[in-house]
Order: structure tokens, then C-alpha cells, then sequence
């Protein structure tokens, strides 16, 4: 009974969380986004400061990248990080926030880039659905049977916490690093440049005098980067989690 309990645990549910997240109908994964998307305006982002030369620049570079994901109606937008510092998340919805201080710490547009692209990754997997799934099982399973949206609002209110407090799964990341790299080297792109940002983020964090700082959630820190991860990066390609 316990064996049986640990491989339901281990393998049925996030198979039955990943089947659900691809048949929820598109309205679910709009409110989720606008429900999280709300919750870090109010509580943790500001308006960015960044200029609307670079903004635009940033758009223009990643317009390539956004027309070849039309099924994800991406929308790329910018905000001032602050306490949560150089970091991005990708919202159910498709779309995708980049913080002030990440786009700062960048030293190529590529290596921003190669962060979307990782992003997209997640959006295309739908990764946060599945971890917000796995906690409301029943709920979600319901609303996959009904469709219906209209009352079930509050099984989303999770989904800022988990996006901003919890780093994905070793199978997450993993998916998603094979994404991005499939479509970088497709598109010529050298995908070390995702490693040079992230250890730049790591050396800025270790460095950084602000303790307070470091409570908060850094890319790093919701989505964990490994030695390994990073050489693979670094080679061109990824090596399977553990």
C-alpha cells in the first residue's frame, strides 16, 4: 500500500496535472494570468524605468522570437524589480515579464534572448499550470470536465505565490533548457549566452551587502542553476536530470 501510494504520488499525479493543463480551455489560463500578473503589480513590481528607446529595442529584437510562437499569443512586458531584483517569470497566459535589473545586468540583447526563449519554454509546457494543478487536483479536474471558468477563480489564487516563492522541478527545468536550446541553435544563436547571464546574476547576488536582498526571489532562485546545467548551456547542449 505505501509503494502503491509513493508511485501514485511520484508519477500518477503529475501525469494526470500535465493531462489536464493541455485540455483547460484558454479562458483559464487568461484569468490566471491576470490574476498573477495583478498580485506582483500590487505587491511587488513597479513601472519600469527603463527608456522607451531601450523597451523598444528589446521589443524589436524579440519580435523574430514572439511571431514563430503564435499559438502562445506572447506578450513581452518590463517592470522595476526591486526587492525581487534581476529576475523573469512567465505567466500561463504567454506573457512574460523582465525585470529592470535583469535587463541591466545583460551585457549582449542575445543574452536576454536565450532567458526568453527559456521562458517560453515553460509557457509552451505549461509548467506553472501543472505545478498549480498538482495542488488543486479535484478542482481542476472538474474544470477540465466543465469548461466552466466563470466559478473557479479561486483555484488561481495560488499561482502568484508558486511563480514567485517556488523554483520548478528538475523536470521543468530540464524541458525547459532542452527548449531553449533546440531553438537557439536553430536560429543560430549561441546559447552560452544564457550561461553568461545567469553566472553574472550568481556572482552579483553573492556579492551583493543587502541580506534583505538576498531573502527575496532571484532568478537563481526560481530557477536553480547547476553546475551541469550551466555546461550544458555552455556546450550547446543538456544533460538529464537526476
Amino acid at each position: 500500500m505505501i509503494l502503491f501510494l509513493w508511485l501514485g504520488i511520484r508519477f500518477g499525479v503529475p501525469a494526470l496535472a500535465k493531462m489536464i493543463a493541455f485540455r483547460l480551455p484558454p479562458a483559464a489560463f487568461t484569468l490566471a494570468g491576470q490574476q498573477t500578473l495583478s498580485f506582483l503589480d500590487q505587491s511587488l513590481l513597479r513601472p519600469s524605468q527603463l527608456t522607451e528607446t531601450e523597451r523598444n529595442r528589446l521589443l524589436a529584437h524579440f519580435q523574430p522570437v514572439v511571431q514563430n510562437h503564435p499559438k502562445e499569443k506572447l506578450t513581452i512586458q518590463f517592470r522595476k524589480g526591486g526587492k525581487i531584483g534581476p529576475n523573469a517569470f512567465a505567466l500561463p497566459d504567454g506573457t512574460i515579464l523582465f525585470t529592470d535589473e535583469m535587463v541591466k545586468l545583460a551585457r549582449h540583447d542575445d543574452e536576454l534572448l536565450a532567458v526568453l526563449v527559456h521562458e517560453i519554454g515553460h509557457v509552451v509546457q505549461r509548467h506553472g499550470m501543472r505545478t498549480l494543478i498538482q495542488d488543486s487536483l479535484l478542482g481542476f479536474a472538474l474544470l477540465a470536465i466543465t469548461g466552466d471558468v466563470s466559478g473557479s477563480s479561486e483555484l488561481f489564487l495560488g499561482l502568484p505565490v508558486l511563480l514567485t516563492q517556488l523554483a520548478y522541478s528538475r523536470g521543468f527545468e530540464s524541458e525547459a533548457d532542452q527548449y531553449a536550446l533546440n531553438y537557439l541553435r536553430a536560429h543560430d544563436i549561441a546559447p552560452v549566452h544564457f550561461a553568461r547571464l545567469m553566472r553574472r546574476i550568481d556572482s552579483k547576488m553573492k556579492d551583493s551587502p543587502d541580506s534583505e536582498a538576498k531573502k527575496w526571489m532571484n532568478y537563481l532562485s526560481t530557477h536553480p542553476l547547476t553546475e551541469k546545467r550551466l555546461r550544458g548551456f555552455e556546450a550547446g547542449q543538456t544533460q538529464p536530470a537526476d
